[in-house]
């Protein structure tokens, strides 16, 4: 072992270290692929790396699952396999298939690879996307992982076809039921930020957040251990593997009649195997079938108003962004049971659902209280006969609502009226907020004017909008005074939000010298901990002030120098 070291990447969700990569460093060789490739026995080698990474996870007591390159000649060994089934069991790790050799014995690999799931450890398919040759591997084998090669991320944020590529890339992964999806060599936020827009939780890996490093260097402060398991097939993509069967299954009858239990709202199933087909393709790959649904949901999702789905065991299956904003949290598929230990009001929610349920009316308007606020509901009962289930479609108002999207005409934040609202949802619970103060500001409407200061307003606020998270469960803008602002976060990395005002600070710094003018904003940032946004901004507030004084302090001692 004395001829290769062993370095660390962290990879990285909502600023969480949710695993770590254990990566070989030949000494004296900076080509860890040639090396590899070269090795007279990459077998033993990846035995000999196996044994270096149990010792440092046993010695630093590593807390989050550890990732290992495994070469494909060590997976389609048996005595490489037992060693593993032997070895691993115990510890928290998870072995990755590397591109480096060419697979020439894929069900020797499929084998093997079906061992090792059976005790649970779990295998990742790494660099996917850099050679063609093996991107049909998802189709044959059960990876609870796929690694998209850095080559796929490279320049996304310069080259729309790439980012088209790569969001491409990832719905096929999750076609084959897979979500763990690791996004390596990220190197810039905004690549961050467009992967969000069609993987609205990804795993980075890269440069951004950390270079491969010592195992005693990495600081493990903030971790989510996340177990590896494979999640359940949804409905829909059970209702197609039927569909599937019935296309090739000679007893059609048979296997049309299972269609019934999974075709929820009653638009595939039709006693003609044939139109059962004919159903399911128009609704789901009829490009101008899916535009219109696609189309209408997205109305849905992005109402103003609260939009939620429950079946006749109070089980939720949809909720728009807006009750999910509201509660603070997805109840999608919760047990009844556990969504009351955590909202205990929501019994009177199930309650009048009951009694429509249990009624000969189909329609129903009344007032319900929710966290001791009265909410006008419009409920309608919906039952599929074909398989006597019922649904209840629920919208939820407030009767002033209205003020949650009370702008200020100037610089189209949100005023500071709004903070009552948003203090009733649990949303901004345990998130952090800021507080923005202007520096310089009075100087420029003294010297200027009023209409330049309000321009200059407008201005700031355009450049804080463009540079946050500005949707519904996002981060919100409120301008709370004449010059003052504060920032609701849907995120509680205090570092990573400093470094973002930071940054902010110095575009609106360079922004105004180029108008001759200098303005710049002290903040403070504080922990909303008990859902109490007046107070937190208050706390916030403090920060600010201790920096604004800091600010006038280092100006002061410069001017007497």
């Amino acid at each position: 072992m004395s001829d290769f070291n062993i370095v660390y990447q962290k990879k990285i969700n909502s600023g969480y270290i949710v695993s770590v990569e254990a990566l070989l460093r030949p000494i004296n060789c900076s080509n860890v692929e040639e090396y590899v490739k070269n090795h007279p026995n990459p077998i033993d080698l990846d035995i000999q790396v196996i044994h270096k990474v149990l010792e440092e996870i046993i010695t630093f007591n590593i807390p989050v699952m550890v990732s290992i390159n495994v070469c494909y000649h060590s997976f389609v060994n048996d005595d490489f396999i037992d060693f593993c089934l032997t070895t691993l069991p115990s510890f928290n790790v998870q072995l990755e298939l590397t591109e480096y050799n060419k697979i020439t014995d894929i069900k020797k690999l499929q084998a093997n690879i079906e061992r090792l799931n059976n005790v649970h450890i779990p295998i990742s398919l790494d660099d996917y996307g850099k050679n063609f040759a093996t991107m049909n591997l998802i189709t044959e084998i059960a990876f609870s992982q796929i690694k998209i090669d850095k080559s796929l991320v490279d320049s996304i944020e310069t080259n729309f076809s790439k980012y088209k590529y790569l969001s491409f890339i990832t719905e096929k992964i999750k076609e084959f039921g897979i979500t763990d999806i690791i996004y390596e060599g990220v190197e810039k936020e905004e690549q961050v930020e467009l992967i969000k827009i069609f993987n609205s939780s990804p795993t980075i890996q890269g440069y951004l957040y950390s270079k491969p490093l010592p195992i005693e260097a990495i600081a493990f402060e903030k971790t989510l251990n996340q177990t590896q398991k494979k999640n359940p097939d949804s409905n829909e993509e059970h209702l197609e593997k039927l569909v599937y069967d019935l296309v090739v299954s000679r007893n059609n009858h048979l296997v049309n009649n299972k269609i019934i239990e999974c075709d929820l709202f009653n638009n595939i199933f039709n006693s003609d195997p044939e139109k059962t087909i004919s159903n399911f393709r128009n609704l789901y790959y009829n490009n101008e079938n899916k535009l219109t649904i696609n189309s209408i949901f997205s109305v849905i999702n992005n109402s103003n108003r609260m939009v939620v789905i429950r079946d006749s065991q109070g089980i939720v299956i949809f909720e728009n962004i807006k009750h999910e904003a509201f509660l603070g949290q997805s109840i999608v598929g919760m047990s009844l049971e556990e969504v009351l230990s955590i909202f205990p009001d929501y019994k009177n929610c199930i309650y009048d659902d009951n009694r429509l349920i249990n009624s000969n009316n189909h329609y129903s308007m009344e007032k319900e209280f929710f966290f001791n606020i009265t909410y006008f509901t419009i409920r309608q009962k919906v039952t599929f006969h074909n398989h006597n289930e019922t649904f209840i479609f629920t919208t939820v108002y407030e009767e002033s609502e209205g003020s949650f999207s009370n702008k200020d005409s100037l610089t189209d934040c949100l005023l500071r009226d709004s903070i009552n609202n948003l203090n009733k949802s649990l949303f901004y619970n345990g998130k952090a907020i800021a507080f923005l103060d202007l520096n310089g500001f009075k100087v420029i409407n003294d010297t200027y004017g009023h209409h330049i200061g309000d321009q200059t307003l407008a201005e700031l606020a355009n450049i804080l909008r463009t540079n946050l998270r500005s949707t519904e469960v996002e981060d919100k803008i409120i301008r709370y005074g004449g010059d003052e602002f504060v920032i609701l976060f849907n995120s509680t990395d205090l570092l990573s939000i400093t470094l973002k005002l930071d940054n902010i600070n110095n575009k609106v710094k360079r922004f105004f010298e180029e108008k001759n003018i200098t303005l710049s904003f002290s903040y403070g940032i504080e922990i909303n901990v008990a859902n109490n946004i007046e107070k937190t901004i208050l706390q916030a507030d403090n920060k600010m002030y201790l920096q604004k004084h800091q600010i006038k302090t280092i100006a002061n001692d410069a001017l007497h120098k």
